[in-house]
């Protein structure tokens, strides 16, 4: 049996002599069937209005105040995070300048020493050694580099790639930058012939070889690696 949308109910004031001296206008949920009074236009008990509608502040949890300190703290975390960012920006915009131009003003010298055997069998060997040079390069900062944390940080875009305490950064910088500089030569190459074209593939290859060393990197120093807080990284981690 449903009860009715609204209730009229009865009630005496304190020493009255009537027993029927105060009244006092209800409503039914329509959700719950809880009885409320008329003053409210929603249910304490679940939150719907007086129109069977769910009221969704009712529903949000009260936030709690903001700490000036960690706010202000918080925004100049975000402003050095960009500079670095735009800092990265820039430098490898130029790093992809620089190549595709000194390849087209130096054509004729690059031709010249890019023509013998010694070259192709260079890029070759390049190709095949960058990750495990890297896997190196990255190992040996374990035993000499005396200023290394204890806990290495996976890079991200806004990590700096000059610290010394970290070598991954680093290393993730400068595949970027192999990549980048090898995109230059292959733009020049559309005019400068097939031998910068090959010399950018090559760099292009080694920077995505340098890429995979710091994945090896990763996964078999994983003990090394400090465990992320939220910020998202391209490393899966």
């Amino acid at each position: 049996m449903s009860l009715p949308t609204s209730i009229v109910s009865f009630k005496c004031g304190v020493g009255c002599p009537k027993p029927l001296a105060e009244k006092t206008v209800m409503w039914a949920c329509s959700n719950c069937r809880e009885v409320i009074e008329d003053q409210f236009d929603a249910c304490w008990n679940c939150g719907f209005s007086r129109e069977g509608k769910l009221n969704l502040d009712f529903m949000r949890e009260p936030t709690a105040p903001s700490d000036d300190s960690s706010l202000e703290e918080k925004l100049r975390q975000q402003a050095a995070n960009s500079r670095i960012r735009s800092l990265r920006l820039a430098f490898l915009a130029i790093m992809f300048i620089q190549s595709a131009v000194v390849s087209t003003f130096q054509q004729n010298d690059l031709s010249a020493h890019l023509s013998g055997t010694m070259f192709y069998v260079f890029c070759a060997v390049a190709v095949v050694l960058s990750p495990f040079m890297m896997l190196w390069v990255i190992g040996i900062q374990i035993v000499v580099n005396r200023f290394s944390d204890s806990r290495w940080e996976l890079p991200t875009s806004d990590s700096n790639p000059l610290q010394l305490t970290n070598p991954l950064p680093v290393a993730h910088f400068a595949s970027q930058l192999s990549v980048v500089s090898g995109a230059g030569l292959l733009l020049a190459s559309i005019w400068c012939g097939w031998h910068v074209c090959l010399m950018g593939l090559t760099s292009v290859l080694v920077g995505m070889g340098w890429f995979l060393g710091l994945l090896w990197c990763i996964r078999l120093a994983s003990d090394k690696i400090q465990p992320q807080s939220g910020q998202p990284t391209m490393f899966g981690r």
